[in-house]
């Protein structure tokens, strides 16, 4: 078709990719404000405050309201939300929330071996892997696991002994987890 259209496609193809993963974000987090606070916007502010960011991202009314009748029913989707504090730079407080879909990134490893390098940081389970990446960031003093098991509970507290891995073992973790995409 020509040169000009390829260079066309290749940016229209970059700006979709980007609107797909904002609009499941926005999803995500239309999904976890109805399961706090119920379907009606004008009782739930949290659910106003994501239909505003919806709106900031030009995500199409339909999908909002598709997004919020897709949560309220019986067969949503079950989204949890975690909430990770730490502290930055100069003794600045830091919140982070993440919301993981009911336990996926465990789903995703369940089945596969723990590999050498866990032991470089002494872990023994994926769960400490998670949590000692998440600790090895400059900035996180203090994850908080969300579990109700005792025996996770356990092994979530071993994840604090040992030694936490370093920038580039970070990296590696994360490519290991999401496939070689970061």
């Amino acid at each position: 078709m020509g040169r000009i259209f390829e260079t066309r496609k290749a940016t229209m193809f970059a700006r979709w990719d980007k609107m797909s993963k904002a609009f499941a974000r926005i999803g995500k987090e239309i999904t976890i404000a109805v399961k706090l606070g119920g379907p009606l916007p004008e009782n739930n502010p949290s659910l106003r405050r994501v239909m505003q960011n919806a709106r900031a991202i030009n995500m199409p009314k339909d999908k909002v309201e598709t997004a919020i009748k897709r949560a309220s029913g019986q067969n949503a989707t079950q989204f949890d939300e975690i909430l990770y504090e730490g502290y930055g730079p100069h003794g600045v407080a830091v919140l982070v929330e993440r919301p993981f879909e009911a336990g996926s990134l465990f789903r995703d490893v369940v089945k596969r071996p723990l590999p050498a390098w866990a032991a470089e940081i002494d872990c023994a389970s994926w769960a400490q892997v998670f949590l000692k990446f998440i600790l090895g960031h400059p900035a996180v003093t203090c994850p908080i696991p969300a579990t109700s098991k005792p025996e996770h509970m356990a092994d979530d507290v071993r994840a604090g002994y040992g030694r936490l891995p370093d920038e580039r073992l970070r990296r590696r973790i994360a490519a290991e987890l999401t496939g070689g995409n970061r």
